[in-house]
């Protein structure tokens, strides 16, 4: 899972008692220990049945937890789940239990798109020429994948420091949307025309 990401968590419990237990979703939940979130409670009732009384066989609940988001802060690494679980018997009776599941829940690092290189393969380009090559290397450097929607390709004149993009107008390039999976790298290829009348001087793509 990412940070920002709606959790979804389900618990299979046995009661190992003969009689059932019908939990409080007000007083049962789950914490995702130093994750800095609120603690994430059952969905709603649930009745633990206990073992059967003639065949002693035992039989498993399973229970769902409300959704939860998780923090923008949330760090990457392992976390451990503490589980708690209150409620009641047949005869009124209270009874609880709780434990820990240690790195129960591995939170990766998000997407993290990156522009590493953009290169025009021609040194020098004059006013009015056509289909000028560029090439743009994209490497995300997260561990999620990204879903890339466009990249868009400005332009400066570094003697002083304006912004020429207008000067450059596209001519062709990559097909959108493009998937990047995490630690992954993809070159993209624009074409561009230089207007007639754009302005001279070192230019550099960004």
């Amino acid at each position: 899972v990412v940070a920002q990401q709606v959790v979804a968590f389900q618990a299979a419990f046995t009661d190992t008692g003969s009689a059932a237990i019908t939990l409080n979703p007000d007083s049962s939940y789950l914490e995702i220990v130093g994750a800095g979130m609120s603690n994430i409670y059952l969905s709603g009732r649930y009745t633990i049945n206990g073992k059967d009384a003639q065949s002693g066989s035992l039989d498993t609940t399973v229970v769902s937890y409300k959704n939860a988001t998780l923090p923008e802060t949330i760090s990457a690494g392992m976390y451990n789940i503490f589980w708690f679980m209150a409620g009641r018997l047949p005869d009124g009776q209270y009874v609880q239990s709780q434990d820990t599941i240690y790195n129960a829940l591995e939170v990766i690092a998000g997407a993290q798109p990156v522009i590493t290189s953009i290169i025009i393969d021609s040194a020098k380009v004059r006013q009015g020429q056509r289909n000028i090559s560029i090439r743009m290397q994209v490497q995300n450097q997260g561990e999620s994948t990204a879903n890339i929607s466009a990249v868009d390709v400005n332009f400066e004149n570094t003697a002083t420091s304006q912004d020429v993009s207008t000067d450059w107008r596209l001519a062709g390039g990559p097909t959108f949307p493009i998937t990047l999976a995490g630690s992954g790298q993809q070159n993209l290829q624009y074409y561009f025309d230089v207007l007639d009348d754009a302005q001279v001087g070192p230019i550099q793509p960004q």
